[in-house]
């Protein structure tokens, strides 16, 4: 007798059946600023929280300006100090301000939340908080100025080194809904292959799913059967598509087939900056991350 079958005459309710055993998202983080588009990522965060039934995690993270040591021969102390404490408290009143929308946000779709506020290096505090948590959600573009430091790059270092999942939300645009058509990039990799099961939650309460493989010019094709039989065993119907690579690159290739099918989310394998790596895959990640227009969903 199939395990399932089991369960159903030893435990109470309806018993688990094959392709229900996707871990569901139980916490997501979502990055607050005070950017323009913080708010539009709000809401797409607010509404996978609401979607999954999930607790969201707002987090503000409070940038100290560090004072070069030049400047300390031409300004004296008193007057460094003044500016410090002016800079605390615009990033106090930011905190603030973006809790109060982070909380009214939250409670008029009745989601379970938190908000934390952190103070220093916003990769690290991130990093901190969101591996406690399913789902990192950020913005695909840098912060205002008091949030970042110059040799922080948020997206490059969260997607490499956060152990969780990223959703990066673009600069432009709003996007209440999102993984109802989601087109999959596939190319057998292990890093595609950690997206694809991260992905999962979203895939099995997608409308559509497509697997595209994009194979090099005179390479043997990447097959996608193997994956979509997969994704059947856990209750996703997904279609896929093989295309040799030609005039267009990988990442407008993938945009367009994202167009095409009018996805609103591209889940894909994120790569290193290493040299050989990006001359191998023309920059693929990179040319996502600058020029997306729906939200990305990331793994290494």
């Amino acid at each position: 007798m199939p395990l399932y079958d089991v369960l159903a005459e030893t435990l109470p309710g309806p018993a688990p059946r094959p392709g229900d055993r996707v871990m569901p998202l139980r916490d997501i983080l979502v990055h607050m600023d005070n950017t323009r588009q913080c708010r539009a990522r709000l809401e797409t965060a607010v509404g996978l929280a609401a979607a999954h039934e999930a607790h969201l995690v707002g987090l503000y993270i409070k940038f100290h300006y560090p004072v070069p040591r030049d400047m300390l021969a031409f300004f004296p102390e008193e007057t460094l100090n003044e500016v410090l404490k002016s800079h605390a408290e615009v990033a106090n009143q930011d905190a603030g301000a973006l809790e109060k929308q982070f909380r009214e946000a939250t409670e008029r779709a009745g989601v379970s939340a938190e908000w934390q506020c952190a103070d220093g290096d916003p990769v690290q505090s991130i990093k901190t908080v969101g591996r406690l948590c399913d789902l990192l959600v950020i913005g695909q573009g840098r912060a205002g100025s008091n949030s970042f430091s110059e040799e922080s790059d948020l997206i490059d270092n969260l997607v490499l080194i956060a152990g969780r999942p990223v959703l990066l939300v673009p600069s432009a645009g709003e996007f209440p809904t999102v993984g109802e058509n989601v087109l999959v990039a596939w190319d057998e990799g292990r890093r595609a292959t950690r997206a694809v099961n991260d992905a999962l939650p979203f895939l099995k309460n997608a409308k559509r799913v497509k697997v595209l493989a994009i194979s090099p010019k005179d390479h043997w094709l990447i097959e996608t059967d193997g994956i979509c039989k997969h994704l059947g065993r856990h209750g996703i119907d997904a279609e896929g598509e093989k295309l040799e690579a030609k005039g267009a690159g990988f990442g407008q290739t993938i945009r367009a087939k994202a167009a095409d099918m009018d996805a609103d989310l591209i889940v894909m394998g994120a790569y290193g900056r290493t040299r050989w790596r990006e001359l191998v895959l023309g920059g693929v990640t990179r040319h996502m991350l600058s020029h997306m227009t729906i939200p990305v969903l990331m793994s290494h």
